[in-house]
């Protein structure tokens, strides 16, 4: 047979490297396409003198020339479409994992948990073990200890691990205690099992102030397991299957227990109790406190305990390559299925049969369902509180209606999330009680479009969860509002830091990346170049980091130059020198990336197919250079088109939905006087409270329930037309806000988003067609298009004139903003903690909040021509702030305004109004 071998990390190839060995010395041409490149994965391979080539070089084409596939389950998705046979190795011990794997799978035992024959399986044992036992370390004074490498999930048991070591080696003096560890110090964290970032040799050097002791050997290069079980007089073990290698060698065995371990999503802490209980009848698990008690010699394990833990203790290898033959020469060398069922390697030849009920179309849907069932990840990921049963019926239905193709995969998988995140919200009560669970429910409330439910955990008063930071820091993100958006990121950053291992899934690169990217992006844009500097240096420095996409270059080109300008300003020649090394890096890395592509593409699809990427990737690149001009040109044209529709529309009476509901307002009020309230540093929460005993109407703008805190005085108006105001506070707004609004008609998409359908429940909106023009004010009394007066008292004195109000008081109105001396108008900026003075309101600004920089002499023109329109028409605008530098309005004071009464200024009104 010709077979092909599909590997994938160092654990699942360990299991398989005995059977592939057997496999080439029967005679039969391996092939290798390994998924991980890296020594460690593929060093039990190296012997073999076979070819080893990458995975991404492996196609349906290239598989045409093998018999057969074979393979560790892990790596089934590798599979899916591959027109092969495959069979497969499962090295989950039946006992307390779940078997999976695809087309004919080999297994420790039995399986104790339902067949749902969607594979066949059949037990052969442990090929790990078919190493001849060497009888050399009977006499041997070595004490051999097998990291897990990541077990314990904690620091404090990392800790404890290391405190142990040291101690065997206090107590044991004249032994060597060796030390085998499951990844070498240098490792790339991402071809780990599961990433642990601080390795247990840097525990022991902290333990023992780096003089470690001299019968201590930490190995630094990966040796042959059993070599090293056979010649060591006694093991001890943690939480790992490593204690049946020891077990079936006849070794003396210790498994130690009782670390500190925290919960995490890949593996939870349930998952170690099942282990240690199930290790408990080998009658060689003890506390971590006592394992010194039973060295040097250690436990010896029960032999009923590997008899029921293997269908056999040896052999496994043989009889795996035994059932790969016999099923090629009877079966698929004719283009024959057998069966999917159970079997026992004794009576399997006098059961298997062939099924023409069973298609490579079938064989290619159960491969799917596999891996999708890896994809969804219940039984690992979620504690068993929730009952499944109905999910994992719906999965398999859906698994029988999906295509085999890619399409039909990606189709699936899309399917499967949205109806696991929809079983996860209905089950939302069982996850609350713990953590990790509850990490779940927050991506399910983010991916199903619930962000005002997941926005609510955010303002629920106690410490927000790392997962409800990641998600509402992207949701921020999405909307604009760049200062809750770094707020909620750099949260998260700073606890994912804070751990060594992974505890939640938002901690892994695939996620980790695109928070980093964009809480970089919020730093960038809002100017905070320190942030920006210090979180580039950490991101350039990650290995998880290494590849920037081609699209991406530019932008962090950009980034890292502002970022070597502002270290030069500073003097910092550290971060300077570190942001030029890694700036020439990540140019290599984007050129490796490309001349990779372009080999995968040459591969895979030939010269014409490299072309026709070349095509392809020079578009997206003329694209991304000429995208912002056209946006930018697009964005001219389509204002000015809008405006002229709308002018066209106002002189012949045309109006749309928003124009209609608008003039429903027209003279509603018709004689009476108003307030419009400014934000200024003048505002008072007393004045307002005497405006409302008087029972004056009251227009308000921005942010003013800043000073809700203060008072009970509400606004009867409101209106907001400044985007950076509306994208950055729009939760804010809808959530205090509960007058009529009245709103830039730009703003109607967003607040009418199904993606925040609680925010705009029962509120009375009106859309404005508002319009920017520089150095063009005119007041329009019918608001059916309102153009830029300076600031946002225009638009409410227009609003207010509109809806019959004729004595009109601005309170409020300080006309002075110090913190934009010297800023350029227009220019959004975030002005520091200084603008707040220019404000009622200590807090009126948010750290990192950007701000468009305000025209006070076209605000000055506006309210002019707003006094001279209205005092023309028989009305009157009035300034009755306290103080202040707006001086082209009349002054009243405030006071005695406040003795006035509503009624009497009406009644002195109407005799005179003249309407326009």
């Amino acid at each position: 047979m010709k077979v092909l071998v599909i590997t994938s990390k160092d654990g699942p190839n360990l299991f398989i490297e005995n059977a592939v060995k057997e496999l080439a010395a029967r005679g039969h041409e391996i092939s290798i396409y390994a998924e991980f490149l890296d020594d460690t994965s593929i060093r039990m391979f190296q012997p073999l003198m076979v070819p080893i080539y990458p995975l991404r070089k492996l196609s349906n084409k290239s598989a045409r020339s093998f018999d057969v596939i074979f393979c560790p389950v892990q790596s089934i998705r590798n599979t899916l479409f591959l027109n092969k046979y495959v069979f497969s190795y499962c090295n989950m011990n039946p006992a307390f994992d779940h078997v999976r794997g695809a087309d004919f799978v080999f297994t420790l035992g039995e399986l104790q948990e339902p067949y749902e024959r969607t594979f066949s399986y059949m037990p052969v044992g442990m090929p790990k073990n078919d190493t001849a036992v060497c009888e050399a370390g009977a006499d041997s004074r070595r004490i051999l200890v097998i990291d897990s490498g990541h077990f314990p999930f904690a620091e404090s048991g990392k800790k404890q691990v290391a405190g142990m070591v040291l101690e065997m080696c206090r107590k044991f003096p004249e032994n060597e205690i060796c030390v085998k560890p499951r990844w070498l110090p240098e490792t790339d964290p991402q071809a780990m099992t599961h990433i642990s970032l601080k390795h247990l040799y840097e525990y022991i050097d902290e333990l023992c102030e780096g003089r470690r002791p001299e019968n201590l050997n930490l190995l630094m290069e990966h040796l042959d397991l059993q070599e090293l079980i056979d010649g060591s007089r006694s093991v001890v073990t943690l939480c790992t299957t490593a204690y049946l290698d020891v077990a079936l060698r006849g070794k003396g065995l210790v498994v130690a227990k009782g670390f500190d371990n925290e919960d995490m999503y890949q593996v939870r802490g349930d998952y170690f109790d099942r282990v240690y209980a199930y290790a408990e009848d080998s009658g060689c698990v003890v506390d971590y406190h006592d394992v010194c008690r039973h060295l040097p010699d250690g436990i010896t394990c029960r032999p009923e305990h590997l008899t029921d833990t293997f269908a056999y203790t040896t052999g496994a290898s043989a009889r795996v390559a035994e059932v790969m033959e016999y099923i090629y020469d009877h079966y698929l060398e004719y283009d024959l299925y057998p069966s999917i069922d159970a079997y026992r390697y004794e009576s399997y030849r006098e059961k298997i049969q062939p099924d023409p009920q069973v298609t490579m179309e079938t064989l290619k849907r159960w491969r799917m369902y596999c891996t999708v069932e890896s994809v969804v990840a219940l039984n690992r990921s979620i504690s068993p509180v929730i009952d499944w049963t109905a999910f994992i019926q719906g999965q398999k239905a859906l698994c029988k209606q999906a295509a085999a193709n890619k399409q039909g995969l990606k189709d699936l998988r899309t399917k499967l999330q949205a109806m696991k995140y929809r079983y996860i919200i209905d089950h939302a009560e069982q996850l609350r009680s713990n953590e990790i669970d509850r990490s779940f429910y927050f991506a399910a409330l983010f991916y199903q479009k619930k962000y005002e439910e997941l926005l609510a955990f955010l303002d629920s008063g106690e410490r927000a969860h790392c997962v409800v930071q990641y998600y509402c820091g992207l949701v921020f993100y999405e909307s604009g509002d760049l200062g809750q958006a770094a707020e909620c990121l750099s949260r998260y950053l700073d606890e994912v830091r804070s751990r060594d291992y992974l505890k939640y899934f938002v901690e892994d690169v695939s996620y980790k990346r695109p928070g980093i990217v964009s809480l970089l992006d919020c730093y960038y844009r809002q100017g905070n170049l320190e942030a920006l500097t210090r979180l580039l240096l950490y991101y350039l420095n990650d290995q998880s980091f290494k590849v920037v996409s081609i699209t991406e270059q530019k932008h962090y080109s950009e980034m890292i130059k502002s970022a070597k300008e502002y270290s030069r300003s500073k003097g910092d020649k550290n971060s300077l020198s570190q942001l030029q090394e890694k700036n020439k890096q990540m140019l290599e890395w984007t050129k490796r990336k490309i001349k990779t592509k372009i080999k995968q593409k040459i591969d895979h699809e030939g010269i014409l197919g490299c072309a026709k990427a070349a095509v392809k990737m020079l578009c997206k690149f003329m694209h991304a250079r000429t995208a912002p001009i056209y946006k930018k040109v697009r964005g001219i044209l389509g204002r000015k088109l809008r405006h002229c529709w709308y002018v066209v529309g106002n002189k012949f009476g045309w109006y749309d939905q928003d124009q209609k509901e608008l003039l429903t307002w027209k003279n509603r009020f018709l004689g009476q006087s108003c307030i419009i309230i400014g934000n200024g540093p003048s505002l008072q929460a007393k004045d307002l409270e005497a405006l409302q005993a008087k029972g004056y109407s009251c227009f308000s703008a921005n942010k003013i329930y800043k000073i809700f805190d203060q008072t009970s005085w509400r606004p009867d108006f409101y209106a907001c037309t400044d985007h950076l105001v509306f994208n950055q506070n729009y939760r804010d707004i809808f959530k205090y806000i509960s007058c009529p609004l009245f709103l830039h008609f730009g703003f109607k998409k967003k607040s009418k988003s199904s993606n925040f359908p609680g925010l705009t429940k029962g509120k009375e909106i009106c859309y404005l067609k508002y319009f920017y023009h520089k150095g063009r004010i005119k007041f329009r009394p019918d608001c059916k298009i309102i153009l830029s007066g300076g600031s946002v008292t225009f638009v409410l004195i227009s609003l207010a004139w509109m809806m019959g109000f004729r004595n009109i008081y601005l309170i409020g109105c300080d006309h002075n903003y110090g913190a934009f001396a010297g800023q350029k108008t227009g220019n959004s900026i975030d002005p520091g903690a200084g603008i707040n003075q220019d404000y009622f309101a200590k807090n009126y600004m948010k750290p990192g909040e950007l701000i468009n920089v305000g025209d006070l002499e076209k605000a000055t023109e506006g309210y002019r021509i707003a006094r001279k329109y209205i005092e023309r028409h028989g009305g009157h605008l009035y300034n009755a702030t306290r103080g202040g530098k707006l001086e082209v309005l009349e002054r009243v004071d405030l006071d005695k305004l406040l003795e006035e009464s509503q009624e009497n200024l009406r009644k002195d009104m109407l005799d005179d109004i003249q309407e326009p």
